[in-house]
């Protein structure tokens, strides 16, 4: 993550913000792919979701 935020502290802003943009977008999925499982987990159970599976940290 230092590597990445040194890297960006060099870029211009608008790159800052388009790679700001992705990352935000990416941690909108994973968010939602957390719900999707849950919402499975409670289809095949027929109970309370059992936790996703752990997703990577974005940052």
């Amino acid at each position: 993550r230092e590597n990445v935020s040194e890297h960006l502290q060099e870029q211009s802003s608008e790159v800052q913000d388009g790679h700001e943009a992705i990352a935000n977008d990416l941690a909108d999925v994973r968010l939602h792919a957390r719900d999707i499982y849950q919402q499975l987990d409670e289809m095949h159970v027929g109970g309370p979701a059992a936790p996703g599976p752990d997703l990577p940290a974005l940052c």
